[in-house]
């Protein structure tokens, strides 16, 4: 009998080990299966991730195969479309959608969103109107000229107008204002910006947005055309590729591309090894000039929230691939990732402007060839130019009006004393006037350094352009042409240094700095506080 009950109890053991094992192999295999590489597939594809339906509606079918339970919503307004089933457990699945008659004449849209615990695949439902009626979207060349004459208060859309274009921006790098703005491209190139109210998530870089404007905002902020647009009035699919347009800096600041998603080749900074943003600068964004190798340049723009702001500005040469921003007359470039700014090309050697030009003229403004040369190191003291809102004098100094009846005015603020330039109130359609120094003591073939200290007011579009003059007063080399867009409402502590290595042509020689505006640029001002050469 013992025997027997032994045997009885060991069977008992061996059963109760054996459903044990198997529980654990099962529990192994479903933790596996969690932890499994996560996949959707879908299919049929469907061109533009749109589903279509004709005006007396019907099904269309989804199959859809993963390891994760998923389930489907809508967006608003898509009472008229279902599918079945509105969520299932992992595995292979079939998905109705199914439209109602479109009785209206007009045509219809909605979004259909599946998610996954960790995916998420959008679609829009496209039904024609009653009388076979299509969508028409609107380009965003026509919207712009809605926004032609609007100021930053813009008005409200009344019209039944839709629109589609994708996201070319990262608002995940801080770029911009604020995280809900972004710039958008259509399929013909022409491009704005687009933005969402406070408190609504960002777009992607690469969202397709197709969105219904009755009733958003439109405005116009110093040529930049932007519309507001709600989530609730769009319809959204990821991941669209887009490419940037290939272009060179000439067709940037000529205004060929504006807002357009660019790669600009062939460029490289002009101040390296600083950072992308000043830490110094008391504005919300920095400017850092690009220059191509035929001389033309343009500004890079480096917002103040930038994730890479503080990263050190590469020396080397290559492509930059940007939005261009439109402020006024102005073309900008303003990349939304470091890896968009690719310069690992050596430096090249700048031409035009930085190269000798033409002596075409003798004595282009007339200076004093009878003076005796002043030793260099020279560096005069501003504060000794004039009565303040009178006309600059310092013994030796040329101020000339060219063109207009303006000349540089003695000007002072907070004990900085300047030479000031500005055409603000005047009657003359163009302006010219030029500050140059004493007829300086150079040798021929040796190296000088100009620096200059200036800043900016209300500018707009006039320029500050500083020059080489030889002995005889003939224009040996344009240093640089300064067209600053920093300050356009307005003052700042500015302070900007520029340095300008030149070569002594002969044994003596001038430095004049020539200001030029014409109208409607008549505000820009530019304060010289400094000039001296060593």
């Amino acid at each position: 009998m013992k025997t027997l009950n032994k045997l009885a109890t060991r069977r008992l053991l061996l059963a109760i080990l054996s459903i044990t094992t198997l529980l654990a192999v099962t529990s192994c295999k479903d933790e596996m299966d969690y932890y499994e590489q996560p996949y959707v597939t879908l299919s049929p594809t469907f061109t533009d991730n749109t589903i279509p339906f004709k005006q007396n509606g019907g099904t269309q079918q989804l199959t859809i195969e993963t390891n994760r339970r998923f389930s489907i919503t809508f967006g608003e307004g898509a009472e008229w479309v279902s599918a079945t089933p509105m969520e299932a457990t992992e595995g292979t699945h079939q998905i109705t959608i199914t439209a109602l008659p479109n009785r209206g004449e007009d045509a219809r849209e909605a979004q259909m969103i599946i998610k996954t615990s960790t995916t998420q695949h959008v679609y829009l439902i496209m039904q024609l109107g009653s009388t076979g009626k299509g969508i028409t979207y609107t380009s965003l060349a026509e919207i712009a000229k809605l926004g032609e004459g609007l100021d930053r208060n813009g008005k409200t859309i009344d019209q039944d107008l839709r629109i589609r274009a994708t996201v070319t921006t990262h608002a995940e790098t801080k770029q911009f204002p604020f995280a809900g703005f972004h710039y958008i491209q259509d399929a013909e190139g022409n491009a704005l910006v687009l933005t969402v109210p406070k408190g609504e998530d960002p777009l992607k870089f690469g969202d397709e947005v197709t969105a219904k404007l009755k009733g958003a905002k439109i405005s116009n902020f110093n040529g930049t055309i932007q519309l507001q647009v709600s989530h609730a009035q769009m319809s959204i699919v990821p991941n669209k590729p887009i490419e940037p347009i290939e272009t060179t800096l000439a067709e940037v600041i000529t205004g060929k591309h504006p807002n357009q998603y660019v790669r600009v080749k062939e460029v490289q900074f002009v101040q390296t090894d600083v950072p992308f943003f000043d830490p110094a600068s008391t504005y919300s964004s920095t400017r850092r000039e690009i220059t191509d190798k035929s001389g033309k340049k343009t500004n890079v723009e480096i917002w103040k929230t930038a994730t890479f702001r503080d990263e050190k500005i590469p020396s080397g040469s290559g492509s930059i691939t940007a939005v261009v921003t439109v402020n006024k007359t102005f073309f900008n470039l303003r990349p939304t990732l470091r890896s968009d700014i690719k310069l690992d090309q050596p430096r090249f050697d700048v031409g035009g402007g930085t190269q000798p030009d033409p002596n075409t003229q003798d004595n282009l403004y007339g200076v004093d060839l009878s003076q005796t040369a002043r030793a260099i190191p020279f560096a005069d003291d501003f504060s000794k130019g004039g009565e303040d809102k009178k006309d600059f004098k310092l013994p030796g100094w040329l101020n000339k009006a060219l063109v207009g009846g303006r000349k540089f005015q003695k000007r002072s603020f907070s004990d900085v004393h300047y030479a000031q330039a500005n055409a603000f109130g005047s009657a003359d359609p163009e302006n010219k006037c030029v500050l140059v120094t004493p007829r300086l003591q150079m040798k021929a073939g040796s190296s000088y350094t100009v620096d200059l200290t200036y800043s900016t007011g209300h500018t707009n579009g006039a320029t500050l352009t500083i020059q080489q003059l030889d002995k005889d007063g003939k224009l040996v080399k344009t240093l640089e042409v300064i067209n600053d867009q920093s300050s356009p409402s307005g003052y700042g502590n500015q302070h900007y240094k520029k340095s300008y290595t030149i070569t002594g042509s002969a044994d003596a020689g001038y430095i004049a700095v020539l200001y030029a505006a014409k109208a409607p640029d008549h505000t820009t001002t530019y304060q010289v506080e400094a000039l001296t050469v060593k």
